[in-house]
């Protein structure tokens, strides 16, 4: 079917009477022109003031958290009063955090240990153990047991550069032969 007998057919006579009629009146939804008081600027329909259920006052909808979990809507309560609410709630929530730490050290230290071998070496704590029974807990450059007098100073740490080399196998080293100090 050709363009020009497309265009004679019913519906597309139909449409285009329809739309010069919705132009004409100034209703076509494409062509609608704004409200008298539209000022460039489009806001969402909410109330201009909302009472909170908090302080029984009513108050702008500026002062007004907004929610998102049904749509764009004001919450039930204002700023002030939900800051009042958080203030209250924090200490408790401080102590059962606190309280849930010292009850589950053990395992916070595992996991931190895990997740930092993982993300830092690209190794398992597995893999780790291995390298320092294999090395029988010595440095791999100085052949000695670590040293120091700060705590991180006392254990190996695995080597960096053989980590990052693909295919490369890391070492685990004495912190200041890992430095660079003892090395050559």
């Amino acid at each position: 079917m050709s363009k020009a007998a497309m265009s004679q057919t019913p519906k597309a006579i139909y449409c285009r009477a329809r739309y010069a009629r919705l132009k004409a009146e100034g209703k076509h939804p494409s062509r609608r022109s704004p409200p008298s008081d539209f000022d460039g600027i489009r806001r969402p329909s909410w109330p201009i003031a909302q009472t909170c259920i908090a302080c029984r006052i009513s108050k702008p909808a500026t002062t007004i958290f907004f929610t998102h979990h049904q749509g764009v809507a004001l919450s039930k309560i204002c700023k002030v009063c939900a800051a009042q609410v958080r203030r209250k709630k924090y200490p408790l929530n401080r102590a059962k955090q606190h309280a849930w730490r010292l009850a589950h050290a053990d395992h916070i230290k595992t996991y931190n240990r895990t997740a930092h071998y993982r993300k830092t070496y690209r190794i398992t704590v597995a893999e780790y153990d291995v390298l320092y029974a294999e090395q029988q807990g010595l440095c791999a450059i100085c052949k000695k047991v670590p040293h120091g007098n700060l705590p991180n100073q006392q254990v190996l740490h695995v080597d960096h550069d053989q980590c990052l080399r693909a295919g490369a196998r890391p070492f685990v080293l004495a912190m200041q032969c890992g430095r660079g100090a003892f090395a050559g």
